[in-house]
């Protein structure tokens, strides 16, 4: 991102009224202005930081927190940058931000580097790395493979940082990640400038450079021209060593990095001594310190009072010799005392959160607690409506068995009361013949007295026989269907007798033929007896079948 698109967000930044967007476009530019201008980002972290605690805004809090972290770290305020960093750790843990948390761990690892302590540094940049695969954040991944390589750097192990970088520029070419891929070339190239080989050193750093001028890095430009500059001191081309170096120090002037400003100085005071300008060397050893003073840079002003102890102490000045001695060691102990310093807070640190880290264990594990007991009665309580609901079941099941019993019991005596009915109509057509034979006899030659008698034997007959059949039909179905009499006189109680007695056997299922032949009723009497009935039953306009209406009151 360049100059002009800083500044837009710089002008969107103050001109939104939306306290949310506002804080989400100072950490932008915080992001942006790291690399180049510290000090500016550092101003726009701050405000971040103060936004987020009035709006409790724990995620947007974290950010700030780790650009505060690595800002102060690249300005060696290492205490500042370690007390942040261990912040940001605990805050990440809280949110269960993995990305983050990652972040954090970079920042303390690259702190420990810098104290010289790799153990734990290593400890920091592995995590990092694992939680960086395990989110799959590419350019994360690469950043952690870089500080990795460094670590081994740092440790003249070259072998191993040098299959670090690779990995790491593997992964930004695979991901398309620009910057990514220019640091892993400046990297690369470092340690192919440590083992001598100068010409391909040179072709990293030129690709590199070629990127971060085409990206706006200037800050990483600066470097690459800085590294350059060291390469052409080792070819012997000093004039285009001092090029590179000038190039660099124009750079870091106008991204206002003191630090890279300091390192430049001493590099142009050794290139002077070297090429036997003793003055000039002199005069940047002195840019140096100065810049190390103004800036708080106590490994600036160490490197420079001892270039400067040594070229005093040459020239046979050995007031100014023993001035700049003095100094020297007296930032080695204050760096000595400062990185104990920082050791002591870090493990002030350390116990502070874990002390607060068993404090929150102990309310996890009362809150782990509850859940199990709630979990439990939940168990309890399902186990219990399972229970009742089984017996429930079992019960609708035992109720069920019964009245299917009880149906089939019905069922069974419906079924025996057909037959009942069916030898009850064969017996009423055994009579009937007998009495129509006896009515045929009057036709024939018999006695007046006696014709009188056969025609009242056979009247007699048929009259007890329909009584008899009805009777029984009656009695026999009020035993197994006596319910059925009562719900249907309770719903339709304007039914007449005969078709309470037609409701009964079609309830019986028995067709017209039957109940005519039970009857004596024609058949046609018995289609119009049914439509009346279907007329007082309230289904005449319907589709409803007659018998399933009655089987089911």
């Amino acid at each position: 991102m360049d100059k002009n698109d800083i500044s837009l967000l710089i002008v969107s930044a103050e001109k939104t009224e939306d306290p949310a967007e506002k804080l989400n476009l100072y950490i932008q530019i915080s992001e942006q202005l790291k690399n180049n201008y510290p000090d500016r980002a550092l101003e726009y972290a701050l405000k971040a930081n103060e936004m987020a605690l009035k709006r409790k805004d724990d995620p947007y809090r974290l950010k700030a927190l780790i650009l505060m972290a690595d800002i102060y770290r690249a300005t060696t305020e290492y205490k500042t940058s370690l007390e942040l960093s261990m912040e940001a750790k605990e805050l990440a843990i809280h949110l269960d931000d993995l990305t983050l948390l990652a972040e954090a761990h970079r920042v303390l690892g690259g702190i420990y580097i810098d104290l010289g302590d790799y153990k734990q540094a290593s400890d920091h940049l592995f995590e990092c790395l694992m939680l960086s695969e395990t989110t799959g954040d590419k350019p994360a991944i690469a950043r952690a493979l870089n500080n990795i390589g460094y670590l081994y750097f740092e440790q003249q192990n070259n072998d191993k940082a040098l299959d670090y970088y690779i990995r790491a520029l593997a992964v930004a070419r695979e991901n398309n990640d620009t910057f990514g891929i220019s640091r892993g070339l400046n990297n690369v190239a470092a340690i192919h400038f440590e083992l001598n080989r100068n010409d391909s050193a040179e072709n990293y750093i030129r690709e590199a450079a070629r990127i971060n001028i085409r990206i706006g890095q200037r800050l990483w430009e600066g470097i690459n021209y800085l590294n350059l500059g060291e390469i052409k001191v080792e070819q012997r081309r000093y004039d285009d060593a001092l090029t590179y170096y000038l190039m660099g120090v124009d750079i870091f002037i106008e991204v206002k990095s003191m630090t890279r400003l300091a390192t430049v100085y001493l590099n142009l005071s050794d290139f002077y001594l070297k090429t036997g300008h003793v003055e000039k060397s002199r005069e940047y050893a002195e840019k140096a310190f100065e810049i190390g003073q103004s800036h708080k840079l106590k490994k600036a002003v160490m490197n420079a009072a001892e270039q400067l102890h040594g070229l005093y102490l040459s020239e046979k000045d050995l007031d100014k010799a023993y001035h700049y001695g003095m100094i020297q060691y007296q930032m080695k102990d204050s760096l000595g005392l400062e990185e104990s310093m920082i050791k002591l807070t870090k493990l002030e640190l350390q116990y502070e959160f874990e002390k607060k880290n068993q404090q929150n264990q102990l309310i996890q594990q009362r809150k782990d607690f509850l859940v199990i007991i709630l979990i439990i009665s939940l168990i309890l309580i399902i186990s219990l409506i399972l229970l009742l609901l089984a017996r429930q079941k079992i019960k609708a099941r035992d109720v069920l068995l019964a009245k299917q019993k009880l149906q089939d019991e019905v069922d069974y005596k419906n079924k025996e009361l057909t037959l009942n009915v069916m030898n009850l109509i064969k017996k009423n057509e055994i009579i009937s013949g007998i009495s129509n034979r006896l009515l045929k006899i009057e036709y024939e030659v018999v006695p007046e007295g006696t014709k009188d008698s056969i025609i009242k034997i056979a009247h007699d007959l048929q009259k007890s026989t329909d009584e008899e059949i009805w009777e029984e039909f009656e009695l026999r179905f009020k035993q197994v269907n006596g319910e059925f009499y009562d719900r249907l006189i309770k719903q339709f109680p304007e039914l007449s007798p005969s078709e309470l007695k037609l409701c009964a056997f079609l309830r019986l299922n028995l067709s017209s033929k039957e109940i005519s032949k039970m009857t004596g009723q024609q058949i046609t009497s018995l289609e119009i007896a049914r439509h009346r009935l279907r007329k007082k039953l309230g289904i005449s306009n319907t589709q409803t079948n007659l018998i399933t209406f009655l089987t089911q009151i």
